[in-house]
C-alpha cells in the first residue's frame, strides 16, 4: 500500500510539473483592407519579434477577414506582420480590377510580404481584433 501511495504522489508531481510551458496565446481575428477595398484571398502571418516566443502563426485572408486560432491563437507580445495578398498577376485595368491575364499569384506591395514589412503588432491577452490597412 505504501508503494502504491508513493507512486501516487509522484506520478501527481509529474503531471503538475508538465504544464504546456508555451507562451500564453490568444485567438485572433481581423480585418485586412488593400487600396481601401477588402483582400479577397491571401494569408496574414504573426511572425514574433524582440522578447515574444513562439511559433510564427499563419491565417487565410477570406473576403476581406481571417482568424487564428490554431493551437490556442497567436503568442501574446511583439509581432511583425507579414501580408501576401493572392489574385492574378496582369496588369491593373485603371478601375481597381485585376485583369483576367496573368497567372494567379502575389499581387500585392513585395514589401509586405517579407521580413522587411513595416507592418507590428502588440499582441495583449485582452485583445483579439486587429485590422490592416495597406496602402
Amino acid at each position: 500500500m505504501r508503494i502504491f501511495m508513493l507512486a501516487v504522489a509522484v506520478l501527481s508531481l509529474a503531471v503538475a510539473g508538465c504544464g504546456s510551458g508555451g507562451p500564453d496565446v490568444v485567438p485572433v481575428h481581423g480585418k485586412v483592407m488593400w487600396r481601401g477595398r477588402p483582400v479577397a484571398d491571401g494569408e496574414v502571418r504573426f511572425i514574433p519579434t524582440g522578447q515574444t516566443k513562439g511559433p510564427a502563426s499563419v491565417g487565410n485572408i477570406v473576403a476581406g477577414e481571417y482568424k487564428i486560432d490554431a493551437r490556442g491563437g497567436v503568442p501574446v507580445g511583439t509581432h511583425r506582420i507579414e501580408i501576401r495578398i493572392i489574385g492574378r498577376t496582369g496588369a491593373d485595368t485603371g478601375s481597381g480590377v485585376m485583369s483576367t491575364e496573368g497567372a494567379i499569384g502575389s499581387i500585392g506591395p513585395p514589401v509586405y510580404d517579407s521580413p522587411d514589412s513595416p507592418l507590428t503588432c502588440e499582441v495583449t491577452s485582452n485583445e483579439d481584433t486587429y485590422d490592416f490597412d495597406i496602402p
